[in-house]
């Protein structure tokens, strides 16, 4: 094992303890935390840190997995149940209504015990104590959780031994604030400006995002900060595998998935125009099923959500899928679409082509990289476009859908064990 000691912030994973439809972002941190906290433990050392308003906390193993059982308690199934996962594919195993009653939402029916013994449970981590960070740590933050406020980083300044390295998701609220809420892009500058003052390396996620922040940062003064850069596996791959195969749901109507907090930057208005289109001219439609909670400046498409009768039989909500009901939902899509009009990564897109699944997304830089130019690509304006390439992949002999599959199947998925081991590597340098 490389003799460095790391001090992982788990100050995101215990804040996110019960959320119900939990974000890639905190899957990928989770698994970060997971893997140092074995790697810490092994070696008898310290190896979580919570914020604290004077201090941080140092956390002990024990702690760090109590957070990481809790999260994965939420995230997985229970008892060899999903009901969430279940009551969706018994939704898409029905024939379309006419006119139902309401919009079909599924959600976690457990969120509110969750979220109180998420309240214990941080309660319990912000009492905990432990040794001083040991001389020459390497601090690391992945979540970005709360950087916007300084005063939680000022214990750095007293500690130059320790070497702070901090995940760079992305520049877009700074390039794009209008896809971000009012005031986003202000708090954003501080969160980059506590990554200016402290870093001693960062991580990016792919080469396009990394050339956008090397450019930032050497005109910030900090033309001197290392970069690690490399594609992020899927955090589906993460935990036990039960069953994902294509054949999971291959009783039910065609459907497609589109994965991610409803909010402008993702573009769900273009789908729902299209799925309204593809009713209006009556036959068979796919169903379409939107995995994410809902976010901010989203009134449009709430609206077409809950009050068109065309849309109502055929598209659907889901929030709080466990890992592997995700997986599976996955597996059995027609295509994943991810019509964003930015984005700094793109998890649904690795974890679809992971599992073999075609994808249809924007052609934007970004997700030629991760995607390895196996999908289908098409500007995020093009209503017409998007249409065309539902409606045959819809079809399960289409030319284009066997052509989608083999491409998705060619795909080089990145792994943890890889990524970590090259991680490593990566820390030692420093």
């Amino acid at each position: 094992m490389t003799k460095f000691r790391v001090v992982y912030d788990v100050t995101h994973v215990a804040a996110r303890l019960g959320a119900a439809s939990p974000t890639g972002i905190e899957r990928v941190d989770a698994a970060f935390a997971r893997h140092f906290a074995e790697r810490e433990e092994a070696a008898n050392q310290a190896v979580g840190l919570h914020y604290g308003l004077r201090r941080p906390h140092l956390l002990d193993g024990a702690a760090v997995k109590a957070l990481l059982a809790e999260s994965e308690r939420a995230w997985s199934t229970q008892d060899g149940k999903d009901e969430i996962f279940d009551r969706l594919s018994g939704w898409l195993g029905k024939p379309a209504l006419e006119t139902p009653a309401s919009h079909a939402r599924f959600s976690d029916p457990t969120r509110g015990r969750l979220a109180r013994r998420s309240a214990r449970l941080k309660w319990l981590v912000a009492r905990s104590r432990g040794v001083d960070i040991p001389q020459g740590a390497i601090y690391l933050n992945i979540s970005q959780y709360s950087m916007k406020d300084a005063l939680y980083f000022r214990w750095l300044d007293s500690r130059p031994d320790v070497k702070p390295v901090f995940f760079i998701h992305d520049l877009l609220p700074l390039d794009c604030p209008e896809f971000f809420r009012e005031g986003y892009s202000a708090r954003f500058e501080r969160v980059v400006a506590t990554m200016v003052r402290h870093a001693k390396a960062a991580i990016v996620s792919n080469e396009t995002v990394g050339a956008r922040i090397a450019a930032e940062m050497a005109a910030r003064g900090r033309n001197d900060l290392p970069l690690f850069s490399r594609l992020l596996p899927p955090p589906t791959a993460v935990g036990p595998r039960l069953r994902s195969d294509r054949s999971a749901l291959k009783s039910c109507a065609p459907y497609f998935v589109a994965i991610g907090t409803i909010e402008p930057r993702k573009n769900h208005l273009l789908l729902l125009h299209v799925w309204r289109d593809l009713a209006k001219k009556g036959g068979e439609v796919p169903r379409l099923i939107l995995v994410g909670g809902r976010g901010w400046d989203n009134e449009q498409v709430v609206d077409l959500l809950e009050r068109s009768p065309l849309l109502r039989p055929h598209v659907a909500e889901v929030s709080g899928l466990t890992t592997e009901g995700l997986r599976r939902l996955i597996a059995g899509a027609r295509a994943v679409l991810s019509p964003s009009f930015e984005e700094g990564y793109g998890l649904p897109v690795v974890e679809a082509l992971a599992e073999g699944t075609p994808v249809v997304a924007s052609d934007i830089p970004v997700f030629r990289e991760i995607s390895q130019g196996r999908a289908l690509f098409l500007d995020p304006t093009d209503g017409p476009g998007w249409r065309r390439a539902i409606g045959e992949l819809a079809d399960s002999r289409s030319a284009l859908g066997e052509g989608l599959l083999g491409a998705a199947r060619g795909f080089a998925a990145p792994a943890w064990p890889d990524y970590f081991r090259e991680f490593e590597a990566f820390l030692a340098s420093i």
